[in-house]
């Protein structure tokens, strides 16, 4: 995204800029919901807002005491060399802001500083210093427009003999209050293996008061910010804490003895045994002498996150070190190593990957609940080329499973697929540096062929790919990865307890190895989760009873046939997705009311995956909410207000008839401003009606229309306050866009749509989308028409849906909020005991304080030991 222009997208990419009417005076409902946000009564005058008497609004020098900046957006990965206030440099005072980065597989980001609030209205004028050592950069800012977060750029205007550059900008006023400068940006761009070394200094933003406004902003802007930088030092505090914790187990381990390499041991695993020690020798000094300065001079929470990145892979190379002698003593004839995997990371296994995110070892190991699907990975490094590599799974049993008759837990087996993709960010995609990428979980290695040298991929199948049913062999490369993929699936009624098994691995010309995998049954079942879950699914159930002249479906069309959307919803059902949201048109009949029929075939269709809860999001429902909010005509706009109470109430009874979830009537997609104020009556007619609303927002969306949406689906979430009135006013917040569907990051999908999401006060999420084109094929990132990549969950096939990592990241979210539910309903029956009082507030008081931004792995098993203990105590023994 260049400076200076605002997000687009198409349908839900990205949020998007809806113009508002500019200059036009507030509805009075308007105005009386600012008043209520604001404590004002009228609004500023012309004079007040153009006025002479222009202050600086926010300045920040860059000196001791005062914040940095934190990572903002990037188009790929890149590594922090350092960052932090410098007083090598300095445009006024002692210090400055710098910033040392290289680009690895990215080649832009932005830096923003903290946030602070200033309205438009004023005409604000940001101001900065750069020195730019190397790399290129340009001074920027964040603001608010609507329900749109943009970016704009500023100009050089001065350049200094000492080499500093002034930058400024002069932004535009506009007529509401709301629209507000938000942060202060950089935004740097490179090639990929480009080394960025700059220095800021001196932000500035000075403007034009509004004295009906400027109390009440003041007073917010000064809570705000004091809340804030109380935040950010008690989570640099704990921050640091928490990595010089894992530092000095590192250098526990790094100390540690281990066992001599066996003197047989072979050439390539002494090479690996000494890249792996010299590694840790060169990562431990840079990392002491940085955690040294932080706790002496103190600094940003930001700055931890590099230290964190780094300190994973030291963990990882210090412990594949350690077990190397042993793997080699019991296996050292092989040609290949294994290393056990954590499957839901960030972390990318590529072919060529070092160190390698995981462990050295020969075992796999899991824990469950009955109804829950648990991940597990391995990857097996080729020393010589592995001809058709195969691994199998055998059955689970336990010492009684094989006499009691009853279910027993089940392994199926994936090959995770590394293919090149248009960059890492999902919108504003780098066709142009392509990226290596492991995302695809396939039976079939051939499915996708990959082209290493022109960095496309290539369909097995174009016109009707099907995955193998079961897995197929595969032949890796010397000196490659191959990363392997496991689910276990516990069925109902399955007895707690261990059960064990194999993954036996054998390939041609070399002996095969049999991995044991043990999975512990876990005694107690999970509840449904606090959280609702939905998300956008934009599929199309083919019908040609009802839909005769669509196009004929296949498997990269939206249009699906019966088979296709079932095997959908069930996929849907078995990653947590109970409220898929429907897109399918509504026919009326001749005298204007709803053909309803077609959504007979799609409940049965939904009834048999399970999908029978509610509410869903029906985008496209029969009911002229769009209509209305651009009508003009006051005769019209009556006649459509009783069109939408009249279909609403033909909704209600079909749900009631056939068991249909209530559908949540969507109006105009991420409407702002006038616009979405326009609905607001709208809205109101299908409450009346006995129906519910929903539709993706901004952040602001509650002065517009608020009390009217019973779930707004809010991109990338809001402020406290206007959470509360959302909750106050009887309905509930769900969250999209953070990230929307794609990312090939697993991590991020669990930490931002589960126990993160609750933690914040939120009641769901429904993020878009399932599966969505930018292009002709949603299997080909690189036939965009749009600045964005496809955006999948899942890829479509002939005969369903093929899964990705970051899908099962999302299942994962899905599965912590279940462990969370089920501990809270625990702690609430608990707390109505004496014996169990004092267990249940120290519980509560865990899951206030817990920090969510470690080992989520951790912070389950931490909830899975005090679950049991609970339960322990309650009954007594």
């Amino acid at each position: 995204m260049e400076p200076g222009a605002r997000p687009k997208r198409s349908d839900r990419g990205t949020m998007e800029t809806h113009d508002v009417l500019r200059g036009k005076k507030f509805p009075a409902a308007l105005m009386t919901v600012l008043a209520f946000l604001f404590g004002i009564t009228n609004a500023p005058t012309e004079a007040q807002e153009t006025g002479a008497n222009r202050l600086v609004l926010h300045h920040n020098g860059f000196e001791a005491g005062e914040e940095g900046l934190s990572r903002w957006w990037d188009n790929g990965d890149y590594t922090v060399n350092s960052a932090g206030l410098s007083e090598e440099r300095s445009f006024k005072g002692k210090s400055s802001f710098k910033l040392d980065l290289t680009f690895r597989t990215g080649t832009s980001c932005y830096w923003k500083g903290t946030r602070f609030y200033i309205p438009l209205k004023g005409s604000p004028t940001i101001r900065c210093a750069l020195y730019t050592e190397r790399g290129n950069a340009q001074i920027g800012y964040g603001y608010n427009g609507g329900a749109s977060g943009m970016c704009g750029g500023a100009r050089q205007v001065r350049q200094h003999p000492s080499g500093w550059t002034e930058w400024e900008e002069n932004t535009q006023p506009t007529a509401y209050d709301m629209d507000h400068l938000e942060w202060m940006a950089i935004y740097i761009s490179g090639a990929p293996g480009e080394r960025v070394v700059l220095y800021v200094d001196e932000f500035e933003v000075e403007g034009t008061p509004l004295p009906a406004l400027s109390k009440r902003i003041e007073e917010r802007i000064r809570t705000e910010a004091d809340a804030e930088k109380k935040r950010s030092l008690e989570a640099f505090k704990s921050g640091l804490d928490e990595v010089r914790r894992q530092f000095e187990e590192a250098r526990r381990l790094l100390s540690r003895a281990r066992p001599p390499m066996p003197k047989a041991t072979t050439s390539w695993l002494r090479k690996i045994d000494e890249q792996l020690g010299a590694y840790c020798e060169s990562a431990f000094s840079p990392l002491k002498n940085e955690l040294e300065r932080l706790t002496t001079q103190g600094g940003g929470a930001w700055e931890l996150t590099p230290i964190k990145d780094q300190l994973r892979y030291l963990r990882f190379a210090l412990n594949s070190r350690q077990s190397l002698p042993g793997f080699t003593r019991a296996f050292g004839d092989r040609p290949y190593l294994v290393y056990v995997v954590p499957p839901i990371r960030n972390e990318k296994i590529t072919p060529t990957c070092f160190p390698v995110p995981g462990v050295i070892g020969n075992a796999v190991s899991l824990s469950a609940c009955p109804e829950e699907y648990s991940p597990a990975s391995f990857a097996i490094y080729a020393a010589e080329e592995l001809k058709d590599a195969k691994v199998a799974a055998s059955a689970l049993v336990s010492a009684s499973s094989s006499r009691n008759g009853k279910p027993a837990p089940n392994a199926d087996l994936f090959l995770v697929k590394c293919w090149w993709q248009a960059g890492r960010a999902l919108s504003n995609c780098d066709p142009d540096n392509p990226v290596l990428t492991p995302e695809l979980l396939l039976k079939d290695p051939g499915l996708v062929e990959v082209d290493n040298v022109t960095k496309r991929n290539k369909l097995k199948n174009p016109s009707a790919p099907r995955d193998a049913k079961t897995l197929q062999p595969v032949t890796i490369p010397a000196g490659t990865l191959q990363q392997y993929w496991v689910t276990v699936y516990i069925p109902k009624n399955t007895p707690a307890g261990v059960y064990k098994g194999t993954l036996k691995v054998s390939m041609q010309g070399a002996p095969g190895i049999t991995l044991p995998l043990r999975v512990e049954v876990l005694p107690f079942q999970l509840g449904p989760p606090v959280l609702e879950y939905g998300i956008f699914y934009e599929g199309f159930l083919f019908d040609p009873i009802y839909s005769p002249d669509s196009p004929k479906p296949h498997f990269d069309s939206l249009m699906k046939t019966r088979e296709q959307y079932l095997a959908d919803m069930l996929d849907l059902k078995a990653h947590g997705l109970d409220l898929p949201a429907c897109e399918d048109d509504i026919l009326t009949n001749p005298d204007g009311a709803l053909d309803l029929s077609h959504f007979r075939r799609i409940w049965e269709l939904r009834k048999k995956a399970g999908l029978t809860k509610g509410p869903i999001v029906k985008t496209r429902p029969g009911v002229p909410i769009s209509a209305y909010a651009y009508e003009k005509d006051p005769a019209r706009m009556k006649e459509l207000l009783k069109t939408i109470r009249d279909r609403t109430k033909q909704w209600m009874a079909f749900c009631k008839e056939t068991g249909f979830p209530t559908p949540l009537i969507y109006g105009i997609d991420e409407a702002g401003g006038d616009v979405l104020g326009a609905e607001r009556d709208a809205y109101k007619a299908v409450q009346e009606a006995g129906g519910m609303t929903a539709a993706a927002v901004g952040e602001t969306f509650f002065r517009y229309a608020g009390d009217s949406l019973n779930r707004p689906i809010i991109h990338k979430g809001t402020t406290t306050e206007e959470l509360k009135m959302i909750h106050d006013a009887g309905n509930k917040a769900w969250v999209y866009g953070n990230p929307q569907g794609g990312m090939e990051e697993p991590e991020t999908y669990r930490r931002n749509y589960g126990l993160e999401l609750w933690q914040r006060g939120y009641d769901g999420a429904c993020t878009w989308a399932y599966q969505w084109p930018f292009g002709p094929s949603m299997w080909d990132d690189f036939d965009t028409n749009f600045q964005s990549r496809d955006h999948n969950m899942t890829y479509p096939a002939a005969d369903g849906p093929i899964s990705t990592i970051q899908w099962e990241g999302w299942r994962e979210a899905y599965n912590d909020v279940r462990y969370l539910s089920t501990y809270l309903k625990l702690l609430e029956s608990a707390k109505r005991k004496g014996t169990t009082r004092p267990l249940a507030l120290e519980g509560e008081r865990w899951l206030r304080e817990v920090d969510l931004s470690g080992d989520l792995d951790l912070v389950r098993k931490e909830m899975v030991k005090r679950i049991l203990q609970l339960r322990k105590v309650s009954s007594g023994n």
